[in-house]
C-alpha cells in the first residue's frame, strides 16, 4: 500500500470506529498525526489542500472532545501544534492490530 492508500484506508477505520462521532476531516487529522505525517494545522492544511480555517476549526473540536491535545499555538498564524490523547493513540493502534475493515 501506499501511503496515501494507508492514510485513506485508516480513516475510513477511524471514522467507523467513533460512528459518526468525527467529521472525515478529524479523521484524516488523526490518521495524518498517528502515521506522522504531519502534527502542525498549517502543515496539514498545505498537505492535503484543505483551508487552515477548517482545520483549526476541527482541531479545536477534537481538542474540547479529548480526542487530540493542543501542544502549542502561534498567535500570528493561528496554527497549532497537536498530539492524539493517549486513549485515541490507544484504539487507533488496535485498530491497526485488528485490520478492521470499513463496513
Amino acid at each position: 500500500m501506499s501511503e496515501v492508500d494507508d492514510i485513506l484506508h485508516l480513516v475510513e477505520r477511524i471514522t467507523v470506529e467513533l460512528d459518526g462521532k468525527i467529521t472525515r476531516l478529524g479523521a484524516a487529522i488523526l490518521a495524518a498525526r498517528h502515521l506522522d505525517i504531519c502534527r502542525d494545522t498549517r502543515q496539514f492544511a498545505r498537505l492535503f489542500g484543505v483551508s487552515h480555517a477548517l482545520v483549526i476549526r476541527d482541531c479545536t473540536f477534537l481538542d474540547e472532545d479529548g480526542v487530540l491535545t493542543v501542544e502549542a499555538r502561534k498567535e500570528s498564524s493561528q496554527s497549532m501544534r497537536y498530539d492524539l490523547s493517549p486513549l485515541i493513540q490507544a484504539r487507533i493502534n488496535q485498530l491497526e492490530i485488528e485490520g478492521v475493515a470499513p463496513q
